[in-house]
This record gives structure tokens, sequence and C-alpha cells, in this order.
């Protein structure tokens, strides 16, 4: 359960502002996937992967069941892994796979959340690093815009998800109802939109 209030603006929707952003990663991955057809389509199956992560994290946060958990958050783990595997060896691809396994049994059944949070920030630190190297190499200006502006927008949805985790009850929730409009301080729901601007560049 997040900061936001539940069922403040609909009884089909538990968590209306977490929900309704969750789609704002389907817009974009639907969008890319079409708009850049000139891409190889490994590059453009990332796109639909972000829609799978939009999809499952409208159903959680407007149901708030752990299955829908496991919608929201597995898809986020296999689109990082699938991205890193398009550019290794065949070997890697099937280690990935077997790894992919494995943590989505550990997961379903210990239901720890440093445990999504280690093998997903793993992940991220090894997309970044991959990135990094390619715009190095490669010396574009395109790719250097990219990967700040990427990096820049997923630091900022970070801080926020973090803020909104650590200060909801101290600061945020009585803020809320302080201010006109609260949908300024749903934290958790502008962390999906600055997190979606991250990924679209990124990828």
């Amino acid at each position: 359960d997040w900061c936001e209030d539940n069922y403040q603006y609909t009884h089909y929707l538990v968590e209306f502002w977490n929900s309704i952003t969750s789609l704002l990663f389907v817009v974009a991955g639907a969008f890319g996937f079409r708009e850049h057809s000139h891409l190889p389509l490994p590059v453009r199956l990332s796109f639909l992967g972000i829609v799978l992560v939009g999809v499952g994290s409208f159903m959680f946060h407007g149901t708030l069941k752990f299955s829908m958990q496991l919608l929201d958050e597995l898809p986020m783990v296999y689109i990082e892994a699938y991205i890193i595997s398009c550019f290794c060896p065949k070997w890697v691809r099937w280690l990935f796979l077997v790894g992919g396994v494995i943590f989505t049994a550990g997961y379903a059944v210990d239901r720890t959340p440093l445990l999504f949070q280690a093998v997903y920030g793993t992940l991220q630190v090894i997309c970044v690093t991959m990135f990094y190297r390619g715009m190095r190499q490669h010396k574009s200006k395109h790719l250097t815009t990219l990967f700040f502006g990427s990096f820049l927008f997923t630091a900022f949805a970070f801080t926020l998800w973090n803020i909104d985790n650590h200060m909801c009850h101290s600061c945020l929730r009585p803020w809320k109802q302080r201010i006109w409009l609260p949908v300024l301080l749903e934290l958790h729901a502008w962390w999906h939109v600055f997190s979606c601007l991250g990924a679209y560049w990124f990828i």
C-alpha cells in the first residue's frame, strides 16, 4: 500500500492516480514500437516490454493484490534482463533465462521486497554501464543526450519514490490536506511519469 489514499475517487480503483499514471507506460511503449520501425526488431520488442510493465502496474495499483504486484514487478526485471541479453552471447541468454525462472519462483514464494529490489537494481546498473560504454565508444551527441536524459529522469523518479516511502505519514499526507491540488504530492504517481520517460529515452 502506497501513500495515496485508497478508493479516493472511485470504487473501481484502489489507488486512482497511481493506476492512471501506470497507463503512460502503455502509451509510451506502443508509441515507441510504432514510431521506431527503423530499429532492429529485438530493440522494438523492448518497447512492448514497457507496455507489459504498464499493464501490470495498472492492475496492481487498481487492486493492491499480491498476484497483481507480481505482474507489476516481474516484467520490470524481465525487460531489463532482455535488453542486456540482446548484447550478450547465446550462453549468457540461457543463463538469464534460467536465472529468471529461479527468481520468479523464489519471489512468488518468499515475497521479500528486498529480493526484487536487489535483482532489479543490479540489472539497472548493468544496463547503465553498457549504455555508457556504448556512448563512449561511438562518441555520438545523440547517444550522449539520451544517456544523460534517461539517467536524470530515472534518478529523479527514484528520489520521489524514496520520499513517498519514507515521508508519507510524517509529511506528505498532512501536506496533501492543506493544498488545493493534492495530486502534486502523489509522488509515486510522479515516479511513474519520470521513470516512464527514463525508460523511453533509454531504449
